[in-house]
């Protein structure tokens, strides 16, 4: 009798399915090709469950380890509790080693156009070749309300402590005294070569504002030292020593980079009247005269026409570390209440780059103002690239030349510098 096979190679007849459920009591399938792929795409699927099941969990075990707490405004420098310890680094920082010694250093950013662009790019700078070592703390201070968004976007760029805060509304007004007429319609002067009517208003009262009283905007209360940063400012060198400590082991008020002299072809300088205002205020204020054996006073005349000023002035964004008790101090903030008194902002726009290079040149003795040759810096279409002082070649961290640097420009100020 011959042996029934267990699968039948005989055709379903009127079959919609694979295969007859029990014909004398077998299962038959179409074919047997039909019954390997059918295993097959079985084993396949069930091994692909059984990985996508294994991953996920060695995943979620994964995060739920490593995860990190979402910002807030209140995140401390110290790390909590339940912080997770995967930055060793971080504890103890430079920051919380300057609190040793009495002192806080923090940037600080100006928003006025709600760019987190701009924002983003201006912090990253800063924390990819300094304060990812460091960790201090960052001011945003806007001149528009910021959205929660702006915070969370901006903010994702540091493991620092962030703070948020806009200049008070007290800014966009006028001073008193201030001639409406002339201000709103200053068609006589000319601004850096161009009119000074297309100067928006709103960027003179800022100008204004960071000029004097931003150093006392309460956000800033807690610190003695404030790097000011620049969005266009890159820095082709890490910065391997630490500004803040630096300052105050040595007794230093105010310290740059590019010392640079803005010229107008054959023109005189634009701003005569803001050094005459502030050489007013010196002889009314006898009291703050610097010697002149320590005077910074030939910095900024050298080479000038009648002993005015020769336009030399800090070049703003290529690193400005302010010790921000002097320009909190009687001295700075009578010589801001003179030029503001002048109406200048407004009537022939001065910059806060030439109050606060003025005054500082004018109230600061020599050792008080440091250059910075250790460190790099691009801004404005000037760099700065520092050299080894063992070789005298450039650095081997720095992605610059030599041949850039701002010295070999007409428009350094560098020599009288040190010409002092």
């Amino acid at each position: 009798m011959p042996c029934t096979p267990l699968f039948s190679r005989t055709p379903f007849k009127n079959e919609q399915t694979f295969f007859n459920v029990f014909e004398n009591g077998k299962m038959h399938f179409e074919t047997k090709k039909n019954f390997r792929r059918i295993v097959f795409v079985l084993a396949t699927l069930t091994l692909v469950s059984w990985y996508i099941y294994l991953t996920s969990h060695e995943l979620s075990e994964f995060v739920l380890k490593n995860e990190v707490p979402a910002r807030s405004p209140e995140l401390l420098l110290v790390p909590t509790d339940n912080e997770p310890t995967t930055r060793p680094e971080r504890v103890p920082s430079a920051f919380e080693n300057s609190l040793k010694e009495g002192i806080k250093g923090c940037f600080v950013y100006f928003v006025n156009d709600a760019n987190w662009v701009n924002a983003r790019r201006a912090i990253r700078e800063i924390e990819d070749r300094f304060n990812n070592r460091h960790y201090y703390p960052w001011v945003i201070l806007s001149s528009v309300e910021l959205m929660p968004e702006f915070e969370e976007y901006v903010g994702a760029m540091t493991t620092a402590d962030i703070t948020f805060a806009q200049i008070p509304h007290t800014a966009w007004l006028f001073p008193q005294g201030i001639n409406l007429t002339r201000a709103y319609a200053p068609d006589s002067f000319t601004f850096r070569g161009g009119d000074l009517a297309n100067v928006e208003l709103s960027s003179r009262f800022l100008a204004r504002y960071l000029s004097g009283p931003v150093f006392d905007h309460p956000i800033l209360a807690p610190y003695s030292y404030a790097w000011l940063v620049s969005s266009t400012s890159s820095y082709p060198c890490d910065i391997t020593l630490d500004p803040f400590l630096y300052m105050h082991r040595h007794n230093m008020s105010y310290s740059f980079v590019i010392p640079f002299r803005e010229r107008l072809g054959e023109e005189e300088p634009t701003h005569p009247s803001l050094w005459d205002t502030s050489l007013q205020f010196i002889d009314t204020h006898p009291q703050y005269r610097i010697p002149q054996n320590q005077s910074l006073v030939n910095f900024i005349t050298q080479g000038s026409k009648h002993g005015g000023w020769n336009l030399c002035h800090f070049l703003p964004g290529a690193i400005e570390v302010l010790d921000l008790r002097f320009y909190k101090s009687p001295a700075y903030q009578e010589f801001f209440i003179a030029i503001d008194e002048a109406g200048g902002f407004f009537y022939a726009g001065w910059g806060p780059e030439h109050v606060r290079s003025i005054g500082s040149t004018l109230l600061l003795p020599r050792s008080a103002v440091k250059w910075w040759y250790e460190i790099g810096v691009r801004e404005a279409g000037l760099a700065y690239c520092p050299s080894d002082l063992e070789t005298g070649k450039a650095r081997a961290d720095c992605i610059c030349r030599l041949e850039e640097n701002f010295e070999r420009s007409s428009k350094s100020c560098l020599a009288e510098f040190f010409d002092l």
